[in-house]
């Protein structure tokens, strides 16, 4: 009887881990799925872009940098892309949020830095990336995100779902403000 106990209790623990294991691999099914749209979209949207919008000067925080600019990409009059750049001393900020029927859908967030020279100056015309970040997100949620390097993200206490979501819908509201002034 203790055998037999020990035993279903076993099984049954074996049966909850299989099925907490294939939920698991359900949703990473899932997303990765809406990862391949996602980029199949992105990839569609370099050939059938038909519109830019070029903001400068449109934010304070900018002020004491080396320059920001903010481009918004139309395709059939419906924003599809938001790309900031923003000079900094010691490099280039490139931030590319992607939007489908106006909600988010991707950021691609890059540092590329000056190089450095021998004599320790930097060439303004040479760049090594120094963070390339990608994320993922379905219905305002982040659902994957691959980086290389370091990033503002290392901070523990900065959300990055948040952050992005109110970047890329500040930056998105700039853009349609301007086009429809």
């Amino acid at each position: 009887m203790k055998f037999l106990l020990t035993f279903f209790t076993f099984i049954s623990f074996l049966t909850s881990c299989y099925v907490a294991d294939t939920s698991q691999e359900s949703d990473l099914v899932q997303n990765v799925s809406e990862i391949e749209t996602i980029a199949q979209y992105i990839e569609a949207l370099n050939q059938t872009i038909d519109d830019t919008l070029i903001i400068e000067n449109f934010d304070d925080q900018f002020e004491s940098c080396n320059g920001a600019e903010l481009i918004g990409y139309y395709q059939n009059k419906k924003l599809v892309l938001c790309h900031l750049s923003v000079g900094m001393s010691f490099g280039i900020k490139d931030y590319h949020f992607f939007y489908k029927n106006d909600s988010l859908i991707f950021v691609n967030e890059i540092l590329n830095g000056y190089q450095l020279t021998a004599d320790g100056g930097m060439n303004y015309d040479s760049f090594d990336i120094h963070f390339d970040g990608k994320y993922y997100f379905q219905n305002d949620s982040l659902i994957d995100l691959i980086s290389l390097g370091h990033n503002r993200f290392e901070d523990d206490s900065i959300d990055i779902q948040k952050t992005l979501l109110e970047e890329a819908y500040k930056y998105q509201a700039i853009v349609e403000q301007q086009s429809n002034p």
